[in-house]
Order: C-alpha cells, then sequence, then structure tokens
C-alpha cells in the first residue's frame, strides 16, 4: 500500500528502517516523526535533535537511527525501539565554518 505526507516541510529527510517497521521523517525544526512503515501513520515524535535535520541513517543492523544535524555541529543516535537517544555534540561552542576547506 502507497502513502503520502500530507505537509512535505513534516519529511524534509527520511530514513527508513525495516527491523523497527518504520519510517523516519525528519524536519525543519530537528523533529523527527516515527511512522508505521505500512500506513504511515505516525507512532511517536523524537524532540531531542539540534538543529535542522539532515541526513538519516540506519546503523548497528536496524538497531540504531542515526542523524547528522544539516546546521548544527551535532549527530543523534536514536534507538528505533523508543527506549532512548544518545546525543553527541562534535563541538560545544563552535558553530561549523562551511567556508574553510581543507587541502590533503
Amino acid at each position: 500500500m502507497a502513502w503520502v505526507v500530507a505537509e512535505p516541510e513534516d519529511c524534509w529527510n527520511l530514513g527508513v528502517v525495516r527491523e523497527a517497521d518504520a519510517v523516519f521523517c525528519g524536519d525543519h525544526c530537528g523533529r523527527i516523526d516515527v511512522r508505521d512503515l505500512s500506513t504511515g501513520t505516525v507512532r511517536a515524535t523524537l524532540k531531542g535533535q539540534n538543529g535542522t535535520t539532515g541526513t538519516l541513517w540506519e546503523a548497528t543492523d536496524g538497531t540504531e537511527l542515526v542523524s547528522f544535524a544539516d546546521n548544527e555541529p551535532v549527530v543523534s543516535r536514536w534507538r528505533p525501539d523508543g527506549s532512548r537517544p544518545v546525543t553527541c555534540v562534535i563541538a560545544p561552542g563552535w558553530p561549523p565554518d562551511r567556508s574553510v576547506q581543507t587541502v590533503a
């Protein structure tokens, strides 16, 4: 069965974790909706993300969801079973400077 997200802004980035039977939709405010893979129904909302949600990746054989913030130096790890998030700030106190390039 196909389903559609009514407000595309609610699913700016998405990741699928088959083991959790879920689609994770991240928005511009950093929230991640956990949606049922079959129906698209929102099961829960994860609110611990900092900054705009960036790419979402499945990790550790479907037992973790990893989110790289789009505009903040933050990587968030979530457990799709809803047990708890684990967040790590990459560079506390320093904003990302995208104008700096490293030459190898």
